[in-house]
């Protein structure tokens, strides 16, 4: 695990010659920017004092042009080097952190908010780049050139006036300095107030159709308004308190040329300095006066640089719940599967969920897991493709400890698919094949037929090319869960867990698809999830959930002939379908 520093770290190992180039061409252009006044006070002297004005104006005049086109040249090159190694980091950054969401275990989506973590990728990565860039820049700036200024001040004008000029700087410093942890603290409020608002927004599209059914538009309006309010609220705090900060700057700085300007007059009527250098000395007060404002934005962007770039490396701190052994061995899931006496509850909660579990899945053996909802079948299947972390000595592939086995091992040889169905923004051809590199189409149709999805997809316009909507939701929720099963299928696997996967299609259809299952399975070992209990007839073992705990476990008919839990909910079903008015 990285240490908190860890991405601003590692970026700048690598990009540290750029940022010094860059710094040395900004040092450059501060430079030139010095003999601008230093110009201006012999043009002024030589016309004043000496008889050849027109050499020394058309003189300095080739002069400030050069030294234009050298600012010009070098302005962009520190540009190149700096503001473009800051959009690196944001490359860099967004990749690294999307790399950590992608390994992080399901526990954490279960317990932060997509809008969360779409603000810190969005919002805090432009202000952790800002910090690298305008940050970077205008700190150095702001001292290179106001040393520089302080020193021409001193050395070219007057020790005294220059004393004089420069009395605000400490109290600049302090204003800083006093300032600075305000700001950052209501930044970071600020931000967590934008992850509410871009949740509420996130959350409220993608149910937009529950929105509309139940006619909660107003509530989810007011719901947005609050949200809108809250951000107003403290962007509002951090504004009042930025508007008083770089008043406070401008008026030190106003403060420093009405010094110049009565001290500094002074010296001019009384011969002390000439009249140009009155002019340098005002020309390099300005030049100073924004160095002193600049340290107002360097403040401001730094402390909320700082702020954003905790809360991208909050999600870089968080571990998964998962650990990966030092050294793994490779899950061979063509063995058999056994859990031994194993207790389960979620990270975080006190609830026990499975209670000893105790089964055996033989390679090639179609199970199922049945029982009412919540009673631990989908928890149980999680556990086995390695979602969640499980005591040592509770699931074992062949002789291996779930635990000693490769976490992205396993899962390559599993075909999971969960209650909750989901596809990509793409075509249903895509969708299907997701997890092949090299397919045909034919492939594609022959997995579409045996998920008995075929017959809908051609009667779309676009047949296998028809893009699906943002989660697949132009397809209804039926076809989305055989289009899934097609996806599981063309993984060709040794194991398939299909989880509840058909609750969107009614009995008869159900039994369609099972039975087409069956040549295509055959050789695979199969675990099938569901509350529909005829459906699973044909399974090789059933194992009944109640309440966390196999309470039987038996063939169909077995289970059926015990007169128990089984048999109890199968007549139920059988009597809730002739009600319904369906064959059985």
């Amino acid at each position: 695990m990285k240490k908190k520093s860890g991405y601003l770290k590692s970026f700048m190992t690598k990009r540290y010659p750029y940022y010094l180039i860059g710094l040395l061409i900004l040092f450059v252009v501060d430079l030139l920017q010095i003999y601008i006044p230093k110009y201006l006070r012999e043009l002024i002297d030589g016309i004043e004092y000496s008889n050849s004005g027109v050499e020394i104006v058309s003189r300095v005049i080739t002069s400030i042009i050069l030294i234009a086109v050298g600012i010009f040249v070098s302005r962009f090159m520190w540009r190149i080097f700096i503001i473009g190694s800051s959009r690196v980091f944001e490359k860099f950054t967004r990749n690294q952190m999307f790399k950590k969401l992608l390994k992080l275990s399901p526990s954490f989506f279960d317990k932060i908010k997509i809008g969360d973590i779409m603000a810190r990728m969005t919002n805090d990565i432009n202000a952790s780049r800002m910090m690298l860039a305008q940050g970077i820049v205008l700190m150095t700036d702001s001292l290179m050139m106001g040393s520089f200024c302080i020193y021409m001040m001193i050395t070219t004008v007057d020790p005294v006036l220059t004393m004089f000029g420069i009395i605000p700087l400490p109290i600049l410093a302090f204003i800083a300095i006093a300032f600075g942890g305000n700001i950052h603290r209501k930044f970071t409020d600020v931000q967590d107030s934008f992850s509410g608002l871009t949740d509420t927004v996130q959350e409220s599209l993608d149910g937009i159709r529950v929105v509309k059914s139940y006619a909660l538009e107003e509530e989810r309006k007011n719901r947005f308004g609050e949200k809108c309010r809250d951000y107003y609220r403290k962007n509002m705090v951090l504004i009042k308190l930025w508007g008083v900060f770089f008043p406070l700057i401008e008026l030190m700085a106003s403060l420093s040329i009405a010094i110049t300007i009565l001290y500094g007059g002074k010296l001019v009527i009384e011969g002390s300095i000439s009249l140009g250098q009155f002019v340098a000395f005002s020309q390099y007060l300005s030049m100073l006066v924004w160095p002193m404002i600049e340290i107002g934005w360097v403040v401001n962007i730094i402390q909320r640089g700082r702020a954003s770039y905790k809360r991208i490396m909050w999600v870089e701190e968080q571990k998964s719940d998962i650990v990966e052994p030092s050294n793994p061995k490779k899950a061979d899931l063509k063995k058999r599967l056994s859990v031994k006496n194993m207790h389960f509850s979620y990270p975080g909660s006190e609830k026990t969920i499975l209670k000893d579990i105790d089964i055996e899945i033989l390679p090639g053996q179609t199970v199922a897991f049945v029982g009412k909802t919540g009673s631990g079948k989908s928890t149980l299947a999680k556990l086995l493709v390695k979602l969640y972390a499980v005591k040592d000595g509770s699931i074992f592939i062949g002789n291996n400890d779930i635990n000693e086995l490769s976490m992205k091992n396993i899962r390559e040889q599993v075909a999971y698919v969960p209650q909750e169905t989901f596809l990509f923004s793409t075509t249903i051809e895509e969708n299907i094949a997701f997890s092949v590199d090299d397919y045909s189409q034919e492939e594609v149709k022959s997995y579409a037929q045996v998920a008995a999805i075929h017959s809908n997809i051609v009667d779309f316009p676009e047949g296998y090319k028809t893009v699906v909507g943002e989660r697949g939701i132009t397809l209804s929720g039926g076809q989305k869960q055989r289009v899934a099963i097609a996806r599981a299928l063309m993984k060709k696997t040794p194991v398939v867990i299909l989880d509840d996967c058909l609750s969107a299609v009614d009995v008869e259809t159900e039994r369609v698809i099972l039975e087409s299952l069956t040549n295509e399975i055959k050789d695979r070992t199969t675990i099938l999830i569901s509350h529909r209990l005829k459906a699973m007839s044909k399974a090789d073992m059933i194992y009944v959930f109640d309440n966390g705990r196999i309470i039987e476990r038996g063939r169909h008919e077995q289970l059926l002939a015990n007169g128990g839990f089984y048999f109890k909910l199968y007549q139920k079903q059988m009597i809730e379908e002739t009600l319904e008015g369906k064959e059985f």
